[in-house]
């Protein structure tokens, strides 16, 4: 398994006003996670929180800031999918997002149980990272 940071698109939904809760409104946010890939290349994990660049040294700093610069040269990946996608959105595209209702009538559910596998790929991106650190 090999692995490259990557700059995701996001949908983040937030309450605009405290008493319309029905008032809704979408966020497009872009940021850089670690990204998986099997033997073929295929996305198979990703980050469940963006990365930061870090180092225990100004060097090892200016060589992981290196990477993540690399990631704006690279296609952007749906965060929900983890498939390419356009790095702008457009009022169309902002349309066809899941609404309030239809994350009321179960969507939601389904979007949990995808992130939950997402946070189970996370946990074993860290064991596998010790693992390399300490082998």
């Amino acid at each position: 398994m090999t692995w490259n940071y990557r700059v995701m698109r996001r949908a983040v939904f937030t309450h605009r006003k405290k008493h319309e809760p029905s008032a809704v409104h979408v966020d497009i946010l872009y940021a850089i996670h670690e990204v998986y890939h099997d033997e073929r290349g295929k996305v198979n994990g990703w980050t469940t929180e963006a990365c930061h660049p870090h180092g225990a040294t100004l060097t090892e700093l200016r060589n992981d800031m290196d990477y993540m610069a690399q990631a704006l040269k690279r296609p952007v990946l749906n965060y929900d999918t983890g498939k390419e996608c356009r790095a702008q959105t457009t009022k169309a595209q902002k349309a066809q997002l899941p609404t309030v209702q239809a994350a009321q009538d179960g969507l939601c559910s389904k979007v949990a149980s995808v992130r939950g596998t997402k946070v189970a790929r996370g946990r074993a991106r860290d064991t596998l990272r010790a693992k390399r650190t300490a082998g």
